[in-house]
């Protein structure tokens, strides 16, 4: 017996993977490892909003997206500062994200909560 997903339930998965970043922010991030990342944008249901890189990696992800021919379905998030980071720095040091080709993208803040 095959389970068949009602077309509702599909089509709202399609919807939320349109919702969704394809990220990477790993330490051990290189320009093959968000190439690759790149490459799995495409996928039958649809593409991801947006891939989400450290700035160093934007220009790698923009080549790579265009390269599939997805550079204008799916943005380029970048973060500013380290998930994990304890910074007491104000703003947050986003320059080298603007000092990139201008394009849209998304710049994310995280602020850890007060203990």
């Amino acid at each position: 017996m095959t389970a068949t997903a009602s077309p509702h339930i599909v089509q709202a998965a399609r919807q939320a993977l349109t919702l969704m970043d394809l990220t990477s922010l790993n330490d051990s991030d290189t320009d093959s490892t968000i190439e690759a990342l790149c490459q799995q944008v495409k996928t039958p249901f649809g593409t991801p909003a947006a891939v989400c890189v450290y700035p160093q990696f934007i220009v790698t992800a923009q080549r790579a997206l265009t390269a599939h021919k997805l550079n204008e379905q799916v943005k380029i998030a970048t973060v500013t500062n380290s998930l994990m980071a304890t910074t007491t720095l104000w703003p947050p040091p986003v320059k080298p994200a603007m000092r990139l080709p201008p394009a849209p993208m998304k710049l994310m803040w995280y602020f850890p909560t007060a203990r």
